[in-house]
């Protein structure tokens, strides 16, 4: 079954992606928290998704690369961290919750 056909018939599917969304609502010190917390909840066929999220959204990923002749891992940061996409503060404080200026 595809992704979206697998969204639309089955509710558990579509709360594990608002909870997902939902991220953007935490404090950002605790993303990392929820990350984990949620990898605990997905369906085996959507921890690729939680694995894409955060690689891409929270945590980054490594590389393994040579280097003196030996193999080794290297952090590659993430390339939209917390704090470019989190409006938990600005939910708080009744700012605008985009950074998109076009939206605000």
């Amino acid at each position: 079954m595809g992704g979206e056909a697998l969204y639309r018939q089955d509710e558990k599917v579509r709360h594990f992606f608002g909870m997902l969304d939902g991220h953007v609502f935490l404090p950002t010190q605790l993303v990392n928290d929820g990350i984990a917390h949620l990898r605990t909840l997905a369906p085996e066929a959507l921890i690729p998704v939680v694995d894409y999220f955060d690689a891409m959204y929270v945590t980054g990923t490594y590389r393994t690369v040579m280097s003196g002749g030996k193999m080794r891992s290297r952090a590659v940061p993430t390339r939209f961290p917390p704090s470019a996409w989190n409006v938990h503060t600005s939910t708080i404080n009744g700012d605008v919750r985009t950074n998109n200026v076009c939206e605000s």
